[in-house]
């Protein structure tokens, strides 16, 4: 099948914001296999690994995926048949190599026609993603700051303040669903926010499909077929105990007046304002007292934080990488990210 043809999906999102779930509920769907959080081709190696047309080259990305995959996922995978079939083409590219590399891993071994990636913290990826894949959906999947923030709080191995740098990646989050709202034809692009996803699922999963171009399926509501990266009984990808047992619902929502004080909501709406607003969450309308005035000021003089603030006030943009450069491996220590 030319490649020009096929309809993988791509979604991605920031951490704590709902992207598992979705990927979750499309891999229930009979035509698309979905990783759970494993390949992540578009982050390691889109754009390394050159020149590809070099078979040690080739060998080495393949290899790179597989060792990857069982580091971290405990997921053992056979390279020999992608390698065969690549080594007997005569031209090679990341598409190419890609769709090699996913359907023998991923939608082969599960009987399903299609595939899909959900890949975190890549939406500025979206179109190198549609260049290589023309006929590709991809999906950006929202979530309020606040919340993903506090989320992170209770999760997150980051020190310090670093749980708050959701808010500028949420921040560019938005801002990339924006641009390519306007930009993309709705049959490449599609924006699910995660509270309407939780509030109402049917409704926005037949909307989903509508643009995936796909059949509804009422088995995709019907969290007892979600599966995890083994294959076995997917739980809803919480930080709160009290959730665990909901993989789609909406207790989630609004945690955040819980789990963060007044001065961190008051610093995520002040860097995501015009967003919020756009993408019609409220603000909380609370003032900060003085005592809460000068932890304001700690956070933007946090060291790091201040870093983010002094690109953000510079471009107005927010960040699309984690705190720390997650590992390549398990056994690899996290790196500073950019």
């Amino acid at each position: 099948m030319s490649i020009d043809t096929i309809t993988p999906i791509f979604i991605t999102g920031v951490y704590r914001s709902g992207t598992t779930l979705v990927s979750r509920i499309l891999d229930v769907h009979p035509r698309f296999a979905v990783t759970y959080d494993s390949l992540h081709y578009m982050r390691f190696c889109f754009g390394e690994f050159r020149p590809l047309s070099d078979a040690a080259n080739r060998r080495a990305l393949v290899e790179d995926i597989t060792e990857r995959c069982q580091s971290r996922w405990m997921r053992r995978l056979d390279p020999a048949p992608v390698l065969a079939e690549l080594d007997a083409m005569t031209e090679w590219d990341d598409a190419i190599i890609y769709d090699c590399v996913m359907r023998h891993y991923l939608a082969e071994p599960e009987g399903k026609p299609q595939w899909g990636e959900k890949t975190l913290m890549a939406w500025r990826l979206i179109p190198d993603f549609l260049k290589m894949f023309p006929q590709a959906k991809t999906v950006i999947v929202l979530r309020d700051p606040r919340d993903a923030a506090a989320s992170q709080k209770k999760i997150t191995y980051e020190p310090g303040l670093r749980y708050l740098d959701t808010g500028f990646a949420a921040l560019d989050a938005m801002q990339a669903a924006f641009n390519l709202e306007l930009t993309l034809p709705a049959s490449s692009y599609a924006t699910v926010k995660y509270e309407d996803l939780v509030a109402a699922p049917e409704d926005v999963l037949r909307a989903l499909c509508g643009r995936l171009e796909i059949d509804f399926d009422p088995a995709m509501l019907d969290a007892r077929n979600f599966r995890d990266y083994s294959g076995g009984p997917w739980l809803a990808n919480t930080s709160y105990e009290d959730d665990a047992p909901v993989a789609i619902g909406s207790t989630s929502v609004g945690r955040y007046m819980e789990f963060l004080d007044v001065a961190d909501t008051q610093f995520l709406e002040m860097i995501c304002r015009p967003m919020l607003a756009h993408w019609k969450y409220e603000l909380s309308g609370e003032l900060p007292t003085q005592e809460q005035w000068q932890r304001l000021y700690e956070i933007i003089t946090d060291e790091f934080i201040a870093g983010r603030m002094r690109h953000w006030l510079a471009t107005g943009e927010g960040v699309d990488v984690y705190p720390s450069a997650p590992p390549r491996v398990l056994r690899d220590e996290p790196g500073d990210a950019v």
